[in-house]
C-alpha cells in the first residue's frame, strides 16, 4: 500500500499567543516563506550555539554510544571510587585495566588519575 505524499505548504507559521494581566491576549506571528527556511535554518543554527543545553544530534549519539560501552560514562566519580582507584593505581594497573574495572573510558580514568594527582604521588 502506498501512501500519498503531501504538498509541503509555501510558508510556514510559528504562533504565539500571551495572555496578559488584564485577562486580554497578545498574539504574534512570525512567517517564513519556502526561499527562506535555508536561511532560517542558518540562523537557528548559529543561534543555539549560545544555549548550553543544547547539544548537535552527533554529540548526543556519541553519548549514547559511549553510555552503551561504558555503564559508568558521565557518573559522578564518589569517595570510595577515588579510593579504589589509587589503590589499583599504586598496584600498577593500566589504566585500560582501570577502565574495564571501573566501566569508564581511558580518557576518563586517565582525566581522574590527573585530577587526583596519583602520577606525582606516587
Amino acid at each position: 500500500m502506498s501512501r500519498k505524499r503531501e504538498k509541503m505548504p509555501s510558508t510556514w507559521k510559528i504562533n504565539e499567543s500571551k495572555r496578559l494581566k488584564d485577562g486580554s491576549y497578545e498574539r504574534h506571528q512570525l512567517m517564513f516563506f519556502e526561499e527562506d527556511i535555508d536561511h532560517l535554518a542558518e540562523a537557528m543554527r548559529a543561534a543555539l550555539q549560545y544555549f548550553p543545553t543544547f547539544r548537535k544530534p552527533e554529540q548526543r549519539n556519541r553519548m549514547a554510544e559511549t553510555k552503551e560501552k561504558f555503564e559508568n560514562t558521565y557518573k559522578p566519580w564518589t569517595d570510595a571510587d577515588d579510593l579504589q582507584l589509587t589503590q589499583w593505581f599504586c598496584e600498577g594497573k593500566t589504566s585500560k585495566e582501570l577502565s574495564e574495572l571501573f566501566k569508564r573510558n581511558v580518557g576518563a580514568i586517565n582525566s581522574r588519575i590527573d585530577k587526583l594527582e596519583l602520577r606525582l604521588k606516587y
